[in-house]
């Protein structure tokens, strides 16, 4: 995830084959504990993250923060090439840096655990949050930084009930 704004970045690991909404819903939910929940969340066209789960997260947030501009989840365009390289570079930047995990296991312990490669994203995020960007001329903690508007932080019952509430639709076939 990269902020659009001052493009600080929030990278995580998910040991799994294949991911699923499920594994979206815990990464947003780190994120916007982390980060705090934007006004508007880019994203890429994927399934997976434009689930039901996610929309419905979405509807609940935008009334949770009504008051303070809402939340919306806005895929971007297909073909829309400035949107897009957003999303390609930071794929690149953490196909780059999984080569670095080695070196961080000879500085560090072996890694072991996904806590353990999850501080490594950290350790990544920190990085490129402190390397001035090409584009904006400015580091993006330092713009991040300089933002003049708070950080809206949820409660975790919201953001849980946002993203973790199931809601099931029960049908009675005929055949029943």
């Amino acid at each position: 995830l990269t902020d659009d704004f001052s493009r600080r970045k929030f990278i995580r690991f998910v040991a799994v084959h294949k991911p699923n909404s499920t594994h979206v819903v815990d990464f947003l939910l780190e994120a916007f504990r982390t980060l705090g929940v934007p006004k508007k969340l880019y994203t890429d066209r994927d399934r997976i993250i434009l689930s039901k789960r996610t929309e419905r997260a979405a509807m609940l947030l935008n009334k949770a923060f009504e008051s303070s501009g809402g939340f919306e989840i806005t895929p971007h365009g297909a073909h829309n090439a400035k949107a897009t390289g957003k999303v390609e570079r930071m794929h690149q930047i953490v196909e780059e840096d999984e080569k670095l995990i080695g070196v961080y296991e000879y500085y560090n312990e072996p890694v072991t655990s996904l806590d353990q490669l999850n501080d490594f994203a950290r350790e990544i995020c920190e990085e490129y949050d402190w390397i001035k960007h090409r584009t904006t001329g400015v580091e993006p903690m330092l713009r991040w930084q300089s933002q003049l508007h708070a950080v809206r932080l949820a409660p975790e019952a919201i953001l849980d009930s946002a993203f973790k509430a199931q809601e099931f639709n029960v049908e009675i076939y005929h055949d029943l």
